[in-house]
């Protein structure tokens, strides 16, 4: 029998829900312990300085007759119906079948932004939830007061409710003052209007982020974040690199094998569903991502074809240029790529990256291809030659597709279609003597005829682009100009 599938969550609401009730199961039952060590203490406490030192004397005074120590007692780890962690790996499980689906859950992607640990996940978590209904609030309020009132969550209580010793609680105390993540990135507020010490100051998620968390579609809003990866590559790259829809590309003039190839690339996206769902081929150890190497000169095709690939699916593309990017700005790529997470993405100039001799470190790297593994999509490493790669990304990748320089056929062809129908030609261009002449890749010949487009349009609106205007251009082209 097949094995048996892991159910993504339908979208973000949906698998906010579980998380919450999860967090009110944990706040029920720490209000049932709460409310019995309050029977115990007013049974034994005969004034108001008993019950205020309650928790001093329960530590050695047993309530039921038995010698007692103030180490509190070991906590199972289990999950909301009993069962010793299963309930964080199912939701890790239905987590990444969201991910292979291209769901995009908002608290996930913003752990995985800010690299955010179990704990601070948990916080964001516990200040989210009043903003989802009153009784969580209401629940705060008795476990810090023990009255029923309305209240935000303190960082006392997130402390007791989500750590189990004294080493889990140094930690975590440390990840919620200005060092940690949470309020290095204005995830959280704390409360800062009274000289409170911090166990007491209450905490909420920022206003900027509650409409992102509580979104059925979160869209990433890269306003939110000026320190992060918008300072650095600045509002010009973000907008470049936002994934969009391909405009139609010119046809595809490469070897027939290929463009078999090539086709094969577009199928493992579109059909991913129909062979590892319905078909059941896909096992634990697989994943719906494609990582290719692509190697060819410059101008060989290796972009168009990428794009083609988008263009035939109709889905988001972005296109990155590793050699125009500071060490700084590649860092921020990493990071942007993985939350964008477009389904087709073009690294050129991947030399810089996958190359053995890579400044990027390996821990870098294998994130990003992790990422990229888990989504049904492609990415393409673009490089000029072929070269010693990194073990990471070779054990990665599966195909590597070798473009050639156009041969003589597919010159003639690459000159024919580098200019469009409506522009005016003069009959004396000699098409066959150009591609037997010049051995040029597809990339050298559209820039050579642009350029000639220019002389031409320079000599006024009633000229045609001639042979002589090409020969001007080819000059320019072997001046390096």
């Amino acid at each position: 029998m097949p094995a048996e599938r892991t159910e993504p969550f339908l979208d973000n609401w949906t698998y906010l829900k579980v998380e919450l009730n999860w967090l009110e199961k944990l706040l029920l039952m720490t209000v049932a312990r709460q409310r019995k060590d309050l029977k115990e203490v007013e049974r034994v406490a005969q004034t108001k300085a008993d019950r205020v030192t309650s928790h001093w004397w329960k530590g050695i005074v047993s309530l039921e007759g038995n010698a007692s120590y103030d180490t509190p007692p070991a906590r199972k780890k289990a999950d909301s119906e009993g069962h010793p962690e299963t309930y964080q790996q199912q939701m890790k499980a239905r987590m990444q079948a969201s991910r292979d689906r291209g769901i995009k859950l908002a608290l996930p992607i913003l752990c995985d932004r800010f690299d955010l640990s179990a704990f601070e996940k948990n916080v964001l978590l516990l200040g989210l939830a009043p903003e989802v209904h009153r009784r969580y609030a209401q629940l705060y309020g008795y476990l810090q007061t023990g009255r029923e009132c309305q209240d935000l969550p303190t960082v006392d209580l997130a402390l007791r409710l989500f750590c189990r010793n004294d080493g889990e609680w140094r930690v975590a105390r440390s990840q919620l003052t200005e060092a940690g993540a949470l309020i290095r990135h204005q995830l959280i507020e704390l409360d800062d209007e009274l000289p409170l010490p911090l166990l007491s100051r209450t905490l909420k998620v920022a206003d900027e982020w509650v409409d992102y968390l509580l979104s059925e579609s979160p869209q990433w809003n890269a306003e939110l974040i000026p320190d992060q990866a918008t300072e650095v590559l600045g509002p010009g790259w973000v907008q470049f690199c936002q994934a969009t829809k391909v405009e139609q590309v010119a046809p595809l003039v490469l070897p027939e094998e290929l463009q078999e190839s090539l086709k094969h690339l577009g199928d493992r996206i579109q059909h991913c569903d129909q062979v590892d769902v319905t078909w059941d081929f896909q096992t634990g150890e697989d994943s719906p991502g494609t990582v290719v190497l692509m190697v060819g000169k410059t101008g060989t095709g290796k972009a168009t074809a990428t794009r083609t690939i988008a263009n035939r699916l109709d889905v988001p593309f972005v296109e990155v240029d590793l050699a125009v990017l500071t060490p700084a700005e590649q860092r921020a790529l990493l990071l942007e790529v993985t939350i964008q997470a477009p389904t087709v993405l073009l690294i050129r100039s991947a030399e810089i990256w996958v190359g053995r001799m890579s400044a990027l470190p390996s821990v870098e790297m294998a994130k990003l291809l992790q990422a990229r593994r888990s989504l049904r999509g492609l990415t393409v490493f673009s490089v000029q030659s072929q070269l010693a790669l990194r073990a990471e990304v070779r054990s990665q990748l599966q195909f590597t597709l070798k473009f050639p320089t156009p041969d003589l056929a597919a010159r003639q062809l690459l000159w024919n279609q580098a200019f469009a129908p409506h522009v005016p030609l003069d009959e004396d261009i000699d098409w066959a003597g150009l591609a037997e002449k010049f051995a040029l890749t597809g990339g050298e010949i559209d820039a050579i005829a642009r350029s000639a487009a220019f002389f031409a349009a320079g000599e006024g609106e009633t000229a045609k682009i001639g042979m002589t205007h090409l020969k001007e251009a080819l000059a320019l082209h072997r001046s390096g100009a």
